[in-house]
């Protein structure tokens, strides 16, 4: 396996378990704070770095998008977009809970549904869309904070 193919994997692997992506969260902010620090600061951290992780890998849905021809089929086009689109917003959402501003982009589960409808009819929107989410994720990607110089202690027991 390349390493592109490792960076595929990836991006698929980040968007498909959101849930398993929670429960990592959880235990993380839980041993951190375990070990004295900050629940909101371990929060943040966590959060801060999975999303930089996840925009990082932005090129791996376009070229996931190309090594299985998505554009070739409508149904399978429109379902690689929707797929997207909906990882955009999931993405935006996460931007907005770091506190970044989210970019722009479909405003709901409704918007994403309907804005995945044109790519059933033309596959060079289909490719646009995947051109301008990855061009969105890698703005975004360049604009989060470095990581933060240490935590701040643990509120103490009383």
């Amino acid at each position: 396996m390349t390493e592109t193919d490792l960076h595929t994997a990836l991006a698929g692997a980040l968007t498909g378990v959101s849930m398993s992506r929670a429960r990592q969260l959880r235990w993380v902010v839980g041993e951190l704070f375990e070990a004295g620090l900050d629940r909101d600061w371990a929060t943040a951290e966590v959060r801060e770095e999975y999303l930089r992780l996840a925009l990082g890998r932005a090129g791996a849905y376009r070229r996931l998008f190309d090594r299985l021809d998505l554009g070739g089929t409508a149904a399978v086009r429109t379902a690689a977009v929707l797929m997207l689109l909906f990882t955009d917003l999931h993405y935006r959402g996460c931007a907005a809970r770091t506190g970044h501003r989210p970019w722009p982009g479909p405003g709901g589960r409704l918007g994403v549904v309907a804005g995945s409808l044109p790519a059933l009819l033309s596959p060079r929107w289909a490719r646009l869309v995947v051109d301008r989410v990855e061009r969105d994720f890698l703005r975004a990607a360049g604009g989060l904070r470095p990581l933060r110089p240490g935590p701040p202690a643990a509120p103490a027991a009383a």
